[in-house]
């Protein structure tokens, strides 16, 4: 029996994964999957550029993107679910006064050292260049055991 093929073949992998032991840790991680991500800092450009796009995903009127509120978004949280009034002013709200739209969702992820902007209900997704992010801590485990 000829074992040479499975020791050259053994060797081919060792050589290949010390290659991408060796690679700077930013190369190995550009096929990274996203990951959930909070801004750096918050200002008003930042703030005009996620109104920006949250009126792109949702096919708002700039008219209507100006009515967007924001207070720090993504500064604490991954997360940003935006409320949806009612459509026809004050004279179409309902009797109990409820909005009963669903939020929409969007969710502020880190991907190959780029910030992206994913609407959840859609799943589309938005490059966002106007500031950094830093990827969040992963959340630690949780003991769900009674005792």
């Amino acid at each position: 029996m000829n074992i040479w093929p499975y020791i050259s073949a053994l060797v081919l992998a060792n050589g290949i994964a010390s290659l991408v032991a060796c690679m700077p840790s930013h190369d190995r991680q550009q096929h990274a999957e996203p990951v959930p991500a909070t801004l750096e800092s918050s200002s008003e450009e930042i703030d005009d550029s996620l109104r920006r796009i949250i009126a792109s995903a949702l096919e708002l009127s700039p008219g209507e993107r100006d009515k967007i509120l924001l207070f720090e978004p993504f500064t604490t949280t991954s997360l940003l679910i935006v409320q949806r009034g009612n459509q026809g002013g004050v004279n179409a709200r309902l009797a109990n006064g409820r909005i009963i739209t669903e939020p929409e969702r969007f969710e502020l992820l880190r991907s190959n050292g780029q910030c992206w902007i994913r609407h959840a209900k859609t799943a589309r997704t938005f490059e966002f260049t106007a500031a950094a992010c830093v990827a969040d801590a992963p959340a630690e485990p949780t003991d769900t055991s009674l005792k």
